[in-house]
């Protein structure tokens, strides 16, 4: 799918924008603060239902207006236009739309807009906690396996359930089977499903480092959070997992290792190095869902061209424009536009470049 159209209102710092006559790459020009990164922001929810930058809905709604609401348009070649929208209030309500239909949550919306996005906080992603990683792993599998999302959802309630029996001091088969049972079943289905588009995702990732990287290529490994069988693990685990207040076993502590010779690769990898890796590993997951679903992704970019030197910055735009149905890059220097426009003429790469400039809230 492609943004033809995107109305914006009550979000951050701006009030109200009514944006149209976007191309295949987009720039957004701006100073900081000017609301170029608040633009994403709505892209983003409208994919996802949440914020890229506040765990919060309060602080992304304008100071003085009770809701933040975004709309678009999107539609692909020969396609009949899709109409979604998303409204978040300051009492934590949330309203997805698609065409005429309300949705009770937002996945839906992911699959008729799949944005993927990349921006400087996504750098944790080498040295952060693994919640960072499974997150990052997860976007792909819930775009590849439909019935990914209602399995993790079974395997969190089960979870759930089994730890507060934990924190309660009840370590009974009888109270606890019946959950462990749940999250060995929806656990299993779970990392075979990550199992499988890791591989996948790797394939894609050795394919393209190779083809720009001048440096030896780390090791990259799943760890699926449990070792042998997960219902053995649980119920072995019980009296530590007590003593604990929580499961320490399962796909819930699922990582992906990254590995320089006997190192972790952030202590070996330049820092350069390590966002070129991170953005080759965003660029895999855009490479697998498009061969999954014959369809490309929305690339959103935010200050990239400040976090990259400039020749690596000039590498990417080619695979941008492979990669991804639609681009939208934001940046504060004018001289961005210039850069883009010489990129896209090295490689040859036949496409208009929409440029757009945000000042104050106000986007033109």
């Amino acid at each position: 799918m492609r943004l033809n159209r995107i109305i914006i209102q009550g979000l951050r710092n701006i009030s109200h924008a009514d944006i149209r006559g976007f191309s295949r790459f987009n720039l957004i020009i701006g100073p900081n603060g000017s609301g170029k990164s608040s633009f994403l922001e709505a892209c983003h929810l409208l994919s996802t239902g949440r914020s890229f930058r506040s765990r919060q809905i309060k602080p992304v709604i304008s100071t003085d207006l009770p809701e933040a609401v975004c709309f678009a348009e999107v539609s692909t070649e020969g396609a009949v236009a899709r109409k979604i929208a998303v409204k978040k209030t300051r009492s934590d309500e949330s309203v997805y739309r698609i065409d005429d239909t309300n949705f009770r949550n937002p996945s839906e919306m992911a699959r008729i807009l799949p944005v993927l996005l990349i921006e400087p906080a996504l750098f944790v992603l080498m040295d952060g906690g693994p919640v960072v990683r499974r997150s990052f792993i997860d976007w792909g599998v819930f775009h590849v396996e439909h019935s990914f999302l209602k399995l993790w959802q079974r395997y969190q309630r089960a979870l759930n359930q089994r730890n507060k029996l934990l924190k309660s001091g009840i370590l009974s088969e009888q109270e606890l089977a019946p959950w462990e049972a749940e999250m060995a079943d929806c656990g299993a289905a779970i990392t075979g499903f990550r199992e499988q588009y890791f591989q996948r995702l790797f394939e894609e990732f050795e394919s393209l480092v190779s083809g720009f990287s001048d440096w030896d290529l780390p090791s990259i490994t799943f760890s699926p959070g449990f070792s042998g069988e997960l219902a053995t693990a649980l119920a072995d685990n019980r009296t530590k997992d007590s003593q604990l207040g929580y499961t320490s076993a399962g796909p819930h502590r699922a990582d992906i290792r990254l590995r320089s010779g006997r190192f972790g690769a952030e202590k070996v990898l330049s820092r350069g190095q390590q966002k070129m890796l991170i953005i080759a590993l965003k660029l895999s997951q855009a490479s697998v869902y498009f061969k999954t679903h014959n369809q490309k992704v929305v690339f959103l970019l935010d200050d990239l061209s400040s976090e990259l030197d400039a020749g690596n910055f000039k590498l990417l735009i080619p695979l941008l424009a492979e990669l991804g149905e639609q681009v939208f890059l934001t940046g504060v220097d004018t001289s961005l536009e210039e850069t883009v426009s010489d990129a896209l003429q090295a490689g040859n790469i036949d496409s208009n470049l929409a440029v757009f400039h945000v000042e104050h809230g106000s986007i033109k």
